[in-house]
């Protein structure tokens, strides 16, 4: 029953010290070391909320010592550490928010300690099912244009024509319980700036779903083509361009705090494969400014929101060389993440790469994403996705849909638990000038939308 979640191995365990008391001896001589190894994944997440709380009363039930206490203060999505007699340690997730289980190698008990924890890993085995099943698996967009078009009084529809508010119609049919939300220093017209972010996160906020800002550091796009300085920032030193980006994050990041939002994930950066802040944080030129960049957003972020998932984002998701270059870079010169994110577009990869194929691609992204999640120690994200829209060639929609599709599949199940979630970029974009959207000149879904509903 239990060979699906541990691998359990029994030793008897010998005593070590004859300094310690003829109690103690005769405790530990008949002591047993249960040890509880994970296979291939890092976490097992309950099923649902009910189950969350069963597996609550169950450690509660059996009487174990230490109670539930945070591992870090103020934190209400990471574990709770529950300890078992004589130094055992389980690490429980929270039964409110679906988090995860995980149990820590070699806990060592007494033999009356060992059968408890038998029976609640008999228990636990009976509730998962032996599946690593994510509940907590992020559907989600970007959707940085929609404001604008709003403005200039585009109308979105579903597919039957009916009249919907776009949050609203992605969430309740497409699943999607995330935003993502791009903001600019100081942009012209105001566009992607701290106050329309504002406004945007009160909607997603008053729809129950989550949300993710992505921290640009520029007045306009910065992608791996170019990283600009802002303006205001021109013209300073390193640390002097530290303190900007820092004050920077503080101040929108406070602007959502003051308003009872609370982001659940902050990206420091923009597809930083090349760097950021240019030529000041290149990667090549200087790669200790780099990582100094990163670990200033890293630190500024958690001065507001100390829960909240840091994320360092880079492209082209199916180029392991590329990440391991990158991030190598950010460690060894002291910069800190907590998630990574990828960009994953196969259309944009086959361009003018007649040897690629969009399946090839997905499958690099998906060894990619287990690669970087050990190497790192860190789950993984797909935080942009995009497939072609054209309405006059619709097997094109079609294969999308089915990529799409595959995606979402394979990062929920095939990823050893470690990536979780996708985002699609700007899906809500109307043909005619983004080519990667997913909705119609009508302004309702394609069929590629189809694809966050089929796993």
């Amino acid at each position: 029953m239990v060979s699906g979640i541990f691998s359990l191995t029994i030793v008897k365990f010998k005593r070590q010290s004859n300094e310690k008391t003829t109690n103690e001896a005769r405790a530990e001589s008949s002591s047993l070391e249960l040890c509880l190894e994970r296979r291939s994944c890092n976490e097992i997440e309950t099923k649902n909320k009910v189950r969350g709380y069963i597996l609550y009363l169950l450690v509660r039930l059996f009487g174990l010592a230490g109670g539930w206490s945070p591992e870090v203060p103020d934190s209400g999505r990471l574990f709770r550490v529950v300890r078992i007699g004589r130094g055992g340690v389980i690490a429980v997730g929270h039964p409110t928010n679906n988090r995860c289980l995980q149990v820590y190698k070699r806990t060592l008990m007494t033999f009356d300690d060992m059968i408890k924890q038998l029976l609640i890993t008999v228990l636990l085995a009976t509730l998962f099912g032996g599946s690593y099943a994510q509940n907590d698996f992020v559907k989600g967009a970007d959707v940085g244009f929609l404001t604008g078009q709003e403005r200039r009084g585009v109308v979105f529809h579903d597919r039957g024509g009916r009249e919907r508010e776009c949050l609203e119609l992605l969430k309740n049919d497409y699943q999607m319980s995330a935003i993502r939300m791009r903001v600019w220093v100081n942009p012209r017209g105001g566009d992607c700036d701290k106050n329309e972010l504002l406004t945007m996160a009160k909607r997603v906020k008053a729809l129950g779903m989550d949300l993710m800002v992505d921290f640009h550091y520029a007045d306009s796009w910065a992608d791996p083509a170019k990283q600009p300085i802002p303006r205001a920032w021109q013209g300073h030193t390193f640390e002097q361009m530290k303190e900007d980006l820092r004050l920077h994050t503080i101040d929108v990041l406070s602007l959502l705090k003051q308003n009872g939002i609370a982001p659940r994930w902050v990206q420091v950066g923009n597809e930083t494969a090349n760097g950021l802040l240019w030529p000041m944080g290149h990667i090549e030129q200087h790669p200790e400014q780099y990582a100094g960049f990163i670990r200033t957003g890293y630190d500024a972020v958690k001065e507001v929101f100390p829960e909240a998932i840091v994320i360092v984002h880079l492209d082209r998701g199916h180029k392991q060389s590329l990440y391991d270059w990158n991030l190598d870079i950010v460690k060894k010169y002291g910069g800190k993440f907590d998630m990574i994110g990828m960009s994953l577009y196969p259309y944009w990869a086959m361009d003018g790469h007649p040897e690629q194929n969009a399946d090839d691609i997905i499958t690099d992204c998906m060894a990619n994403i287990r690669h970087c999640s050990e190497k790192y120690g860190c789950d993984v994200m797909i935080v942009e996705t995009g497939y072609e829209v054209d309405e006059r060639h619709p097997e094109k929609m079609e294969e999308g849909r089915r990529q799409l599709t595959r995606v979402i599949r394979e990062a929920r199940s095939e990823t050893n638990g470690r990536c979780r979630g996708v985002f699609y970029w700007e899906p809500q974009c109307l043909p005619g000038g983004y080519k990667l959207g997913a909705f119609s000149s009508n302004a309702a879904p394609t069929v590629i939308m189809d694809g966050f509903i089929e796993h």
